[in-house]
């Protein structure tokens, strides 16, 4: 992946600025929000000048010959061939080890200490299983490899540890620039391009996202033998007859003529090169449509709606297969032009394609309404200070809970965006019943248990505080008289350990059947949904208590055989599952495991606080539905029924 980029005299970048893009391979969505000029598009641009020849933005009044884009690859060791892996060794340990003392330019930047930083959190994790490569390109020197203030001391590395001079040492870091440009796929989408074009099969960005499984079975065709020969062998040989024919003739005219392949470049096509023309010719076939109307016909926003719709589509197909290279996908503006109904569920699609389909996605925006229901990622404010930019990053993960210094503008903005764009949504498709709640976990078991109605948009927006303010900016516009019909909402959360009043809005309908705020409450054994504006039965009640306990104890534990925590391990093996549990509680009395060895029952926490923890939540909602997909017998969900009796709707 892509984990950040140093850049110097790029667009608003003057002087040498580090950007952080993605510090953890598995929170791949990197959003850029701020201002408009403090910067956003330039660093996405920066990297398309870099990983596919964009042309240069040199910073006005900045030297030309300073300036240079050099990203910090992060890449599995194994992704390397192994005849290359001694020379990526050394690079990498260059990089890994490389601080003030050994670099005096360090001493001096502070983007180069941020550099060095950065590098040090990298480290921590995965110095073992990953290389850490800084390569990129100057102005100067478009087609050569820049490693920025590092460079000598890299090249005298490559001299001292396996290489002879510094010729050989040039050539080594071509040969590694290569490959990693080998590794991905840096689709740029930015907001002046023309969607109409790049929604085009046979366009080379979306040729980049079929699935490498498709292009190689094209080239195992062609390179199929037969009767000693492959097709590929045949085509070469009878266009070389075809062409020696031609020279024969047109040197009786002239000898001066002749064709032939320019010095150093390949005299035959390949596989590869036959299979490009194959897809060019077949997709143009298959154009894409809206209603019937040609994408040319449509608004910009249905076209820049498209683009997304149609790369999360054949991503989502691919499956688990791989691409030819990683896809980077890195959208400008994605909401540009597009109806505010539909802003939500595209960077829903968006973070989707980073959290479960593992590609890394950076975007920069202006539409907030994203924050609420992001749940895994960076967010990178940046903010101008005099003639620099400061850049400060935060976790997606309840960002709006956890916020430190980004404006207060953001999170009202965020909210009032997202409110909006709900509204709309429910009058226009008043038929839709929607469900928010309060993380990505509890998304995944709702949207289980749930699956037989296609009438319910589930939405996580991060934590109960977000549900609160969401139902509260909602209320109003839901529960007053309107002409049209609004669809219904029902705002779920969980009872939390320590009591927080609610204050219910003022009503506008006395009999408002449209939006309801509830909290879940386990009652002797059976589920609730009460009202928190109401005093009544309290005690802590999350989703994971209001499951199909068999299947939520099934789901735990394989999630602790596969932590690799063997100690954890040891211990569930020392639990069983109490056969007659009513609910899948964990805690206390009423718990769906017990111990079957006495001299572990003060050990019970361990599990409970492994099952609880935010980065095992999502991974136990996701076993949880693979096991009761699984089960040969109907899986019972006590939840389904309370909801479904609120809103009042039929599969």
């Amino acid at each position: 992946m892509i984990a950040a980029v140093l850049l110097r005299h790029y667009k608003n970048y003057g002087n040498v600025k580090f950007v952080p893009i993605c510090d953890n391979p598995n929170y791949r969505y990197s959003v850029y929000v701020g201002n408009n000029g403090v910067g956003k598009s330039a660093i996405l641009e920066a990297l398309d000048v870099e990983l596919n020849g964009r042309y240069w933005n040199v910073t006005f009044n900045m030297k030309k010959s300073e300036a240079f884009i050099c990203p910090l690859f992060l890449i599995e060791k194994k992704k390397i061939p192994t005849s290359r892996q001694g020379l990526f060794a050394v690079i990498s340990d260059f990089f890994w080890n490389t601080d003030e003392a050994t670099n005096a330019n360090v001493k001096s930047n502070k983007e180069l200490k941020e550099f060095i930083r950065y590098k040090d959190v990298l480290k921590e994790t995965y110095k073992d299983t990953h290389y850490l490569i800084l390569i990129g390109t100057s102005y100067d020197n478009p087609k050569g490899v820049h490693c920025a203030t590092f460079q000598g001391a890299l090249e005298k590395e490559l001299e001292n540890k396996l290489l002879k001079d510094s010729a050989q040492a040039k050539n080594a870091l071509m040969d590694v620039k290569k490959i990693i440009h080998g590794l991905y796929s840096y689709l740029y989408i930015p907001v002046e391009e023309a969607p109409n074009e790049l929604l085009k099969l046979q366009n080379t960005t979306m040729q980049q996202l079929l699935n490498k499984n498709i292009l190689s079975e094209i080239e195992k065709i062609l390179n199929k033998k037969t009767n000693g020969k492959s097709i590929v062998t045949l085509i070469n040989d009878n266009l070389d007859e075809f062409i020696n024919d031609v020279n024969t003739i047109i040197s009786r005219i002239d000898s001066k003529y002749s064709f032939m392949s320019e010095a150093g470049n390949k005299k035959n096509l390949t596989a590869k090169d036959i299979r490009e023309k194959i897809l060019e010719a077949y997709f143009p076939l298959r154009t894409l449509k809206a209603n019937n109307h040609r994408i040319e016909q449509l608004s910009s926003g249905e076209q820049r709606k498209a683009i997304i719709d149609v790369a999360y589509s054949i991503l989502l197909a691919n499956g688990e297969k791989e691409t030819e290279r990683d896809i980077v996908l890195a959208i400008d503006e994605p909401e540009t032009s597009m109806h505010i109904s539909n802003c939500f569920n595209q960077f829903l699609m968006l973070e989707e394609l980073a959290r479960t389909h593992q590609r890394q996605v950076m975007i920069t925006t202006h539409w907030y309404g994203f924050l609420p229901i992001a749940q895994n990622g960076r967010l990178h404010h940046i903010s101008s200070t005099g003639n620099t930019a400061k850049i400060d990053t935060f976790s997606l993960y309840n960002v709006l809970e956890e916020r430190r210094s980004f404006p207060d503008v953001i999170e009202l903005k965020s909210m009032y965006d997202l409110a909006t764009s709900i509204i709309t949504y429910m009058r226009a498709k008043p038929e839709t019943s929607w469900i928010i709640c309060e993380g990505s976990d509890d998304k995944v078991y709702l949207e289980y248990i749930l699956k037989d109605y296609n009438s319910i948009s589930i939405l996580p927006v991060g934590g109960c505080g977000n549900v609160v303010k969401l139902y509260q900016l909602l209320y109003s516009p839901l529960t007053e008289k309107t002409e049209g019909k609004d669809g219904k909402a029902l705002f779920l959360m969980d009872t939390d350990l320590l009591y927080k009043s609610i204050n219910k809005p003022l009503e506008f309908s006395s009999n408002s059947s449209s939006i309801f705020l509830r909290r879940l409450q386990i009652d002797k054994g059976e589920i609730k949904l009460l009202d928190p504006c109401k005093t009544n039965i309290y005690s802590q009640t999350e989703m994971e208590d209001c499951l199909n306990p068999r299947c939520y104890y099934e789901a735990v534990m394989k999630a602790i055989h596969n932590s690799g925590n063997s100690k954890l391990k040891s211990l569930s093996k020392k639990y069983s599952f109490v056969e007659d549990a009513k609910v899948s509680i964990l805690r206390g009395d009423d718990s769906c495991i017990r111990a079957i060895d006495c001299k572990v029952i003060s050990q019970k926490s361990q599990i409970i606080d492994f099952a609880e923890s935010s980065d095992n939540k999502y991974t136990i909602a996701k076993l949880y539905k693979e096991i009761c997909e699984q089960s040969q017998d109907p899986v019972e969900h006590k939840l389904e029924e309370c909801i479904i009796k609120l809103l009042d709707i039929s599969k």
